[in-house]
C-alpha cells in the first residue's frame, strides 16, 4: 500500500504559494517531530508513506540521503537490529541484498 506522500493541505492547495506555505505549515506544529518516508514491511504487508516520528525514534537523526533498516524478528524483539548507512555509498538495499544472500546459502 503506498499512502500519500503529502498532507491534504498540499495536495488542494489552489497556487504554487499556497503549496509551499501549507507544507511550512504543517511541518511547523510539533517542533519536536520529524516528517521521513518510511517503508515498513509487517505481517507479509508492505506500505510507505509520510510518517511523523518524534525525537527518541532511530530515524529521527537521519539527514539527506542518509538510509536505516530497523529490525524487529523473534530474536531482535527488545533490541532491535539497526543498520545505518550512507546512501551515497552503502544503500539499504544493498544491505537488504547482502543478508538474503547469506541467508539463502545458510538455509
Amino acid at each position: 500500500m503506498v499512502l500519500n506522500f503529502l498532507y491534504d493541505e498540499c495536495l488542494n492547495s489552489e497556487t504554487t504559494d499556497e503549496f509551499y506555505k501549507n507544507c511550512m505549515k504543517r511541518d511547523a506544529v510539533n517542533k519536536n517531530v520529524g516528517i521521513k518516508h518510511i517503508a515498513t514491511l509487517e505481517d507479509g504487508k508492505a506500505t510507505v508513506g509520510l510518517t511523523e516520528i518524534d525525537t527518541t525514534h532511530p530515524f529521527y537523526s537521519l539527514q539527506g540521503s542518509d538510509n536505516m533498516i530497523i529490525i524487529t524478528s523473534n530474536y531482535y524483539s527488545k533490541n532491535k537490529l539497526i543498520i545505518r548507512g550512507v546512501g551515497a555509498d552503502v544503500t539499504a538495499a544493498g544491505i537488504i541484498s547482502d543478508i538474503v544472500l547469506t541467508t539463502s546459502n545458510i538455509l
